[in-house]
């Protein structure tokens, strides 16, 4: 047995990595650029900012997780028919929830932003982009 036997690797690109470190280090910036114009309130900003920045990046790494086996599937192999029809509604299923979640998670704060307020909406809009790199930049880490 050979020591990278079982062993999972990272399906993409490093470019991708880092992609997602780029844009990870400019929305933090970003994000502490904007805030400090909120002298008073900064600190609770920013609490919110890494909270719901901590969020996004545990449920998109947990994600990322349940859909590495559809990512990395190799060539059909010789199962039953039943099988393969059972597998291919799984991965239907599995992109479909992925489709709307990715569409949810974007016009969710656009249509909060009447509602919510700008610092709010500024902090879910980057908040989402930081969650979503790191949790790339992770997902890469532990698939080393």
């Amino acid at each position: 047995m050979t020591a990278n036997a079982g062993k999972k690797k990272y399906p993409y690109s490093r470019n991708r990595v880092y992609l997602s470190t780029t844009i990870a280090a400019l929305s933090l910036l970003l994000a502490v650029m904007v805030f400090q114009s909120y002298p008073t309130s900064m600190l609770v900003y920013l609490l919110y900012f890494f909270l719901s920045a901590l969020a996004f990046t545990i449920f998109t790494f947990l994600l990322k997780m349940r859909l590495y086996p559809l990512i990395t599937e190799s060539a059909p192999t010789t199962e039953q028919p039943h099988e393969q029809t059972k597998k291919s509604e799984s991965t239907w299923k599995m992109l479909l929830l992925v489709f709307c979640i990715l569409v949810s998670s974007v016009l969710v704060p656009i249509l909060l932003t009447g509602v919510l307020g700008g610092a709010v909406w500024f902090i879910l809009m980057t908040s989402f982009m930081l969650g979503v790199s790191i949790s790339e930049i992770l997902f890469y880490l532990y698939t080393l």
